[in-house]
């Protein structure tokens, strides 16, 4: 949500992000960012692409700990014993 607002203030004070004209553009188009689905119907230009970009990064480090966290608290295989079972 910190980035949907952030996209809102900057498309309406700076105009560098097309296609944002109410606070649901920019929470749609922060989520199309974060979770890198790009659909391309709204697109920032100059330093909005920096921001966009680190909300991307943070969104995969994200999706990335989130896996681990997940594998970490899976159980542990057993060890096979001698009949292979």
């Amino acid at each position: 949500m910190l980035y949907g607002l952030i996209y809102f203030s900057i498309a309406k004070t700076w105009s560098v992000i097309s296609g944002i004209s109410s606070s649901w553009d920019a929470l749609y188009f922060s989520f199309v960012t974060i979770t890198t689905l790009g659909y391309g119907d709204i697109q920032p230009a100059g330093f909005a692409r920096v921001i966009a970009t680190m909300e991307a990064v943070w969104g995969l480090l994200f999706g990335i700990a989130l896996l681990g966290r997940f594998v970490a608290a899976l159980p542990a295989d057993r060890a096979l014993d001698d009949s292979g079972t």
